[in-house]
């Protein structure tokens, strides 16, 4: 089968998702020890260079599956997928502005060092969404179509679902059984958060199919929440031996009081998070703003009559139903008899309106021109 006839198969889109997601969790996977051979001071650099990889990597996957025009720019679209989410820019701002006020009196990073991290939640935003709003998304629009608002619901839940458990690769065996308690609930905090957001990155591209303004967003998110490791020198998060020194001064304060109201309290968040995502999904893809945007059924063609009950265009195309027997069906509807047809005229029996035709229309058209004869010479008569 020829690749550029794979998308068109439904049954081989679910394949080409998995191969996809594995494809990169390994290939990302890989790169990490191999850029950290080169003892860079910084881990930001390393998660730099692996996103420098996998962007051309992404970029020629997309075109290979015939998906390059999620790479189509236009200044209306971007300008209002922006606007689309408000509240996703309120609140990053909001933490930004956290961020800055808790290191007020911290030690300032170089300027070498926040233009790696820059660059580096450019590559995150990039990557994660050419991946999963770009490829992924357009996969299963492919398996679910536009027909309907409940099948972009669908591609959206299965897409955000995927990019919620990708952030499960962030899981740490750091630490004591109390410190993996810990590191679970807040794993489990970080993929709700990162389901919910999915859900309104993808209502963002349902609505206005630009790439570049979930692109954005989604890079602004990840450099206020990580502002304080960028821009001030407040510890390497990303290198797992300064993460294991850190958490390692909690082990001796942990009691299982504190594990149970720590446990309590990221389920608290999941709910509240969960209830706020989900009702900001659902407001993005109300019908008004959706049905709009559906794919329009074609015209059904000519050997499709309506189906009883359909009771005109208002309703539904599925309503309608092909008619095996049409001189029944216009029977029925007419209580009209039809002859039947037989291709050779000659053994047909002529009805009452089937008597001489030829002479019929001779003898119609000659009365006819007498008439007029008639009339011309009655007007001669008069004119003299």
């Amino acid at each position: 089968m020829k690749l550029k006839n794979l998308t068109t198969n439904t049954k081989l889109n679910w394949l080409w998702c998995i191969l996809i997601l594995i494809g990169y969790f390994l290939i990302f996977s890989l790169l990490n020890p191999f850029f950290s051979l080169f003892h860079f001071k910084n881990s930001f650099t390393v998660l730099l260079l692996r996103y420098c990889v996998m962007s051309p990597i992404l970029i020629i996957v997309a075109f290979l599956l015939k998906k390059r025009d999620i790479f189509r720019f236009t200044w209306n679209s971007f300008g209002k997928g922006l606007l689309t989410v408000p509240y996703l820019w309120a609140i990053s701002l909001f933490i930004l502005f956290l961020n800055i006020c808790v290191n007020l009196f911290s030690e300032p990073s170089s300027f070498t060092d926040r233009i790696i991290y820059t660059l580096c939640f450019l590559g995150t935003g990039f990557t994660e969404e050419v991946l999963f709003r770009g490829i992924i998304q357009s996969l299963m629009d492919d398996m679910n179509g536009r027909k309907s608002r409940k099948a972009l619901i669908k591609t959206a839940v299965i897409t955000s679902l995927m990019f919620g458990l990708i952030h499960a690769t962030n899981y740490t065996t750091i630490g004591n059984e109390s410190l993996q308690i810990l590191v679970i609930m807040v794993i489990l905090v970080q993929i709700t958060n990162a389901f919910g957001l999915g859900l309104c990155f993808s209502a963002v591209m349902i609505r206005h199919q630009n790439i570049w303004c979930t692109i954005a967003i989604h890079a602004f998110w990840d450099f206020a929440a990580m502002f304080s490791y960028g821009f001030f020198n407040n510890g390497d998060i990303l290198n797992q031996n300064s993460l294991a020194e850190s958490l390692s001064r909690l082990e001796n304060i942990i009691t299982p009081e504190i594990i149970i109201f720590f446990i309590v309290g990221c389920l608290v968040i999941i709910g509240i998070m969960l209830t706020i995502y989900i009702s900001l999904f659902s407001f993005l893809v109300r019908k008004r703003m959706i049905i709009p945007l559906l794919e329009k059924p074609s015209t059904p063609c000519n050997e499709y009559m309506p189906a009883q009950g359909f009771n005109g265009p208002q309703e539904s195309y599925d309503k309608q139903a092909p008619i095996e027997d049409p001189i029944n069906y216009y029977q029925s509807q007419t209580g009209s008899q039809i002859n039947d047809y037989d291709p050779n005229p000659t053994n047909r029996q002529p009805d009452e309106y089937d008597q001489h035709p030829t002479n019929q229309q001779t003898d119609y058209y000659e009365t006819a021109l007498s008439d007029d004869q008639d009339i011309y010479s009655d007007s001669n008569r008069s004119n003299q």
